[in-house]
C-alpha cells in the first residue's frame, strides 16, 4: 500500500497556515512539493508563485528544510501516482490566486488525483491550518521524526517543462461528472 501526506507550516501566511503534499511511487521514492507564494501577492503567475517539487527517498526532509511543522500520513487503498504526477504538472502551470487557487487547492488536487479519499474541499475551509486539521490521518511533528536524511543527494529537484502542459484534473473541468460531484458536495456541506 502506498501513502500520501499533507504537510502544514502553522505560522505560514501570517498565522493562517500553509500546506504542501507528498505521495509515494512504487519504487520507494516520493514526490514532495508545494506552491509557496513567497512574495505574498494575491495573484501570481506560474513562474512567480514559488512552485517546487522534488523526488526523494525521504518525504520529511524537503519539508523540514522549508520549515513545515506537522504532517498527516494517509494510507491509500487505490493509489495512482501517474494521475498525481499529472496533477503536479498541471499545478506547476496554474496561476496562484489567494481566494480561488491557493496552496490548499493545489495540495487537494494532487492528493485527490493520487487517490486520497474523503478530502475536505478547500472551498469550505478558508484557512490552511483549519483545512489541515479536518483531514483524516495520523498526525506527526516534523521535528520528532527520527533518521531524517537532509543531504542534497537524497533530494532530486524536478522540473515541469514550460512547453508541456498537463490537462486539469476532471473535477476542475466544468460540466464533467466529477466537477458536478464536487459542486454537489460543496452545496451539501454549506
Amino acid at each position: 500500500m502506498l501513502r500520501a501526506a499533507v504537510f502544514v507550516r502553522r505560522c505560514g501566511a501570517s498565522g493562517a497556515g500553509h500546506v504542501g503534499w507528498a505521495f509515494d511511487y512504487t519504487d520507494g521514492t516520493s514526490n514532495v512539493g508545494a506552491v509557496e507564494n513567497t512574495q505574498g501577492y494575491p495573484l501570481e503567475g506560474p513562474k512567480d508563485m514559488a512552485f517546487w517539487t522534488v523526488r526523494t527517498s525521504e518525504i520529511v526532509a524537503p519539508m523540514k528544510l522549508r520549515h513545515y511543522d506537522e504532517f498527516k500520513l494517509i494510507e491509500v487503498q487505490h493509489p495512482n501516482p501517474t494521475d498525481a504526477w499529472q496533477a503536479v504538472q498541471w499545478v506547476g502551470h496554474h496561476w496562484y490566486a489567494f481566494a480561488w487557487y491557493n496552496c490548499m487547492d493545489s495540495t487537494y488536487d494532487v492528493l485527490r488525483a493520487f487517490g486520497v479519499p474523503d478530502l475536505p474541499p478547500p472551498a469550505l475551509h478558508w484557512l490552511p491550518n483549519g483545512w489541515f486539521d479536518k483531514i483524516l490521518g495520523q498526525s506527526y511533528f516534523v521535528n520528532e521524526v527520527e533518521n531524517l536524511r537532509t543531504k542534497a543527494e537524497a533530494i532530486e529537484p524536478l522540473t515541469i517543462s514550460p512547453l508541456e502542459t498537463a490537462p486539469p484534473p476532471t473535477w476542475r473541468i466544468p460540466t464533467t461528472p466529477q466537477w458536478q460531484d464536487l459542486q454537489d458536495s460543496l452545496a451539501a456541506q454549506k
